[in-house]
């Protein structure tokens, strides 16, 4: 299950925000997509802040194209939704006395994680473009 720290992530978009017209059920996630790395009762929550944060980087265009492109951006922007930690990545541990150390995480890193996740998908689709 989804920890409460992993939902305060960068990713914490008001549910107003969320875009309503892409969705992608878990039979997606998992036969087209090939997804396996979230549960199905995390799949729903990730989807939608995924939905949201896709629709952002586009610029809005991403709700209205509504292509398999979008849809397998979607997917892959929640798999960083739900695999973003908030302590950060482990910067060193030792097992001795356990010790464990995490990177500090900033908007830079989650949004740079974002966007080399769903590039692939949209960068020929035009919609990452901010032209005009």
């Amino acid at each position: 299950m989804c920890s409460m720290a992993s939902r305060r992530f960068i990713l914490s978009l008001p549910s107003e925000c969320w875009a309503k017209d892409m969705t992608v059920d878990y039979e997606y996630y998992t036969g087209v997509y090939g997804g396996n790395r979230i549960p199905r009762e995390d799949f729903g929550f990730c989807e939608k802040r995924a939905a949201a944060l896709v629709d952002m980087i586009t610029c809005g265009r991403a709700s209205q194209a509504g292509t398999d492109e979008v849809n397998m951006a979607v997917c892959a922007a929640a798999e960083v939704c739900f695999s973003e930690d908030a302590k950060g990545a482990v910067q060193s541990e030792r097992v001795g006395d356990y010790s464990v150390s995490y990177m500090s995480r900033d908007e830079n890193s989650a949004g740079g994680k974002l966007r080399r996740a769903v590039a692939p998908y949209l960068l020929k689709t035009g919609l990452m473009s901010r032209a005009v």
